[in-house]
């Protein structure tokens, strides 16, 4: 938890001067409300309760003693008498692993460490070099360079490489022998050297001073060659007219760095950036720098302007609120509208699904607002991704709306697209898995939804079969002239057991229009009425149940005829002249031969004469 910033007032006490009561319903070390998890070392299940209050009291009478208890902490208000642990153990303190690990055993280690003087530390060897060998070890630290003792100036220790190898270069360019041979014992840091300021300073200016002037001529060349290409890459990225170009320090000091190593100059860690800035403002004079957190920036007087115009024009707190009054205005249409699946899909039943304020927004975000787009056909994209909203679409969010069974789609919003995709998908594959991971990505009705369509629609089929008294298809027209195809299903008819195996009888129904004749259809009602229960109607007992026929083998009855049997052979005679008729004329449409005709019409002759 953060810390709460707050003004001090001088003529108050400090908190040191106040007593406070101990909270023991919070962590008894830093006292604050704090999303941390709390533990009580009275609930530990190691079997040694109360060993944790002991460990703590040890500690903090340990730092308190060596003084490095922070004032925060007041040991009195942990002490009601009769002891830190046994007062700890009386409230069942409870403490933040964060806070009970500023006081373990190793930081009070350290802490006793960095208080003890470093004289009593008698067991600790010396460390020998070769400087030390032959000459006794002086008793008080002194200066590496000029073997002077600390005297009134403070000595500083060596902490870095980079100084040591600067060192290492000021004593070769000056011949100091005596210098390198106490650097061949070791790195500084290694010597643990210690040295006054003023005596690495007068180094650092004999070498500079000791520096042959074509080195330094060589080096100013360099960065003046490094300076023009750097002047001359800021340069050609402001000719651009369409950009207004913002250069970074860091990374034009960078470029300036890598031209010079190039070179062969020999460049520290690191380039000046400050006194790069104000060469770079001198040469640019209608260039300013501005400061982007630790960053500083290069721009031109003439692009922070129009900056600061679009900066005004682009207002994203006034997006914001155009977007989600957009949403009320299609959110409002979109719950206006009640659309459910009847049982069949219209030709226009896509567009009549969805408003027309979010079918022009969906449109409007696919190909733009621009009228000439806007115009024609509605793109099948903006009909599916409209209805996909539509089905999706809540009054409001439901925090267990999490898992597929949580989900839950309104019927007076379901489109026809997630109704198609859910049934097309189960007549395809009948796989319930694959239906139910389109629900739940939102692109088709759930595996129940589908179940309950397929039983609607087979129900009321089977109402319009005992309407009809007949089991019809739909699709057949009345008026036409109908064959039928009947033949036997049989499958895997040589199993033992019977499970496997399958018996029935396929009829196939054959209309035959004619361009006179078209028949009539028939009045299907397609509407369904939803419902919970997924039953299938019962059909009559006469579709179900074919009473047994046996015929007898021997003598079998025979039915008498009433009236006079006698035969009728002129019909069959017109019959054979219509046939050989229609067979003369079928080849004369073949054959257009006039020698092949002759062949034969001998070969007809007698039959059509007939």
């Amino acid at each position: 938890m953060a810390k709460v910033h707050k003004v001090m007032d001088l003529q108050q006490p400090g908190t040191s001067q106040t007593q406070c009561e101990t909270d023991w319903d919070k962590c008894f070390l830093c006292q604050s409300n704090s999303s941390e998890v709390l533990h009580c070392p009275a609930n530990s299940r190691r079997g040694t309760e109360g060993a944790g209050y002991k460990t703590i009291a040890e500690n903090l009478m340990g730092f308190n003693n060596i003084g490095c208890l922070p004032r925060t902490i007041q040991l009195s208000r942990l002490d009601n008498g009769n002891g830190i642990e046994a007062t700890l153990q009386h409230h069942k303190a409870k403490c933040h692993d964060s806070c009970r690990l500023k006081f373990n055993k190793t930081k009070l280690q350290r802490a006793e460490k960095k208080k003890s003087p470093r004289e009593d530390n008698t067991d600790v060897s010396k460390k020998y070099t070769r400087k030390s060998i032959g000459q006794a070890l002086p008793a008080t630290a002194t200066c590496f360079f000029c073997d002077g003792p600390a005297a009134g100036d403070s000595l500083h220790e060596a902490s870095t490489f980079e100084m040591d190898v600067r060192v290492r270069q000021c004593a070769l360019k000056l011949q100091d022998k005596q210098l390198l041979a106490k650097l061949s014992a070791g790195d500084l840091i290694a010597q643990e050297a210690k040295y006054h300021v003023r005596c690495l300073v007068a180094l650092y200016n004999s070498a500079r001073e000791k520096t042959p002037s074509h080195d330094s001529d060589f080096n100013a060349m360099n960065h003046g060659i490094a300076f023009a290409g750097l002047v001359s890459y800021i340069e050609e990225a402001r000719m651009d007219n369409l950009v207004a170009p913002v250069f970074k320090m860091t990374d034009l000091a960078i470029l300036y760095r890598t031209r010079l190593l190039q070179l062969g100059s020999n460049v520290g860690a690191r380039v000046h950036s400050t006194k790069l800035k104000n060469r770079l403002l001198a040469y640019f004079p209608d260039m300013e720098a501005h400061h982007q957190g630790r960053d500083v920036v290069l721009v031109s007087n003439q692009d922070v302007g129009s900056a600061l115009g679009k900066a005004c024009e682009h207002d994203a707190d006034n997006d914001a609120i155009h977007l989600a009054r957009a949403a009320n205005i299609v959110h409002r249409d979109m719950f206006k509208m009640k659309v459910g699946f009847n049982g069949s899909f219209d030709n226009q039943c896509q567009e009549e699904s969805v408003p027309s304020a979010l079918l022009a927004l969906v449109a409007m975000i696919l190909n733009g607002p621009n009228i000439k787009t806007q115009t024609g056909n509605m793109p099948q994209s903006a009909l599916s991704l409209s209805q996909l909203l539509m089905f999706n679409s809540s009054v409001r969010r439901h925090d267990t709306a999490a898992t597929i069974a949580g989900v839950r789609h309104s019927q007076d919003r379901e489109t026809p697209l997630p109704v198609y995709l859910g049934v097309m998908i189960h007549t395809k594959t009948r796989k319930r898995d694959l239906v139910d991971t389109m629900f739940s990505l939102g692109l088709s009705v759930s595996y129940d939804r589908v179940l309950n369509i397929s039983t609607s629609l087979g129900n009321k089929i089977c109402q319009h079969y005992e309407m009809e008294k007949a089991v019809c298809p739909p699709q057949l027209r009345n008026g036409l002239f109908t064959t039928a195809a009947v033949d036997n299903i049989d499958h895997n008819p040589s199993s033992t057991s019977a499970h496997d195996s399958f018996h029935g009888t396929g009829i196939s129904l054959f209309q035959h229009p004619s361009n006179e004749v078209r028949g009539e259809q028939r009045v299907v009602s397609n509407t369904i009425q939803v419902t919970a229960k997924n039953a299938l109607a019962q059909l009559p007992v006469s579709y179900i149940s074919v009473p047994p026929l046996t015929l007898h083998r021997k003598d079998p009855p025979v039915p008498k005829l009433e009236g006079p049997i006698k035969g009728d052979c002129q019909l069959m005679h017109q019959a054979m002249q219509n046939e050989c008729r229609y067979s003369w004329e079928t080849v004369c449409n073949y054959y257009h031969n006039a020698d092949k005709m002759n062949g034969i019409q001998q070969i007809f002759g007698d039959c059509i004469m007939l």
